[in-house]
């Protein structure tokens, strides 16, 4: 059996985050005291401008390098979530602490945490499993 690999920009992840925010639609709701009561105004359910966080216990210096690349770049990519979803998002944050084991080819990042920001949902990379 094989496992779908997550993939941003075209770049398949070596290793899968261990947590990851599901993407959902979110309803805005604001309300508003007045004088009488209150005022209430909502809007529909939208999933663009929703934050998503990807999460990893450790990973390699290279795939994290690759995901800094993008996360520089200032271009909206696209996340391929599953083989069947996928977003164009915007990467926000990325961080996560440099560790040596020893050699410096050895060197892994911890904690390393990839925000994105869904602008819109997009077409999957058509893959093989």
């Amino acid at each position: 059996m094989s496992i779908f690999m997550q993939g941003l920009g075209g770049y398949i992840f070596p290793l899968n985050p261990l947590k990851v925010t599901i993407p959902e639609a979110k309803k805005t709701v604001a309300v508003v005291e007045t004088y009488t009561g209150a005022a209430v105004f909502q809007w529909s359910a939208f999933l663009e401008g929703t934050v998503v966080e990807l999460w990893w216990r450790w990973m390699t210096v290279e795939q994290y390098e690759q995901l800094r690349t993008f996360y520089l770049a200032v271009t909206p990519v696209v996340w391929d979530q599953t083989n069947s979803k996928a977003y164009t998002v915007l990467i926000t944050r990325l961080e996560g602490e440099y560790v040596e084991a020893g050699l410096e080819d050895q060197a892994y990042r911890f904690e390393v945490k990839l925000e994105l920001n869904i602008r819109s949902t997009a077409q999957p990379t058509p893959r093989t499993t």
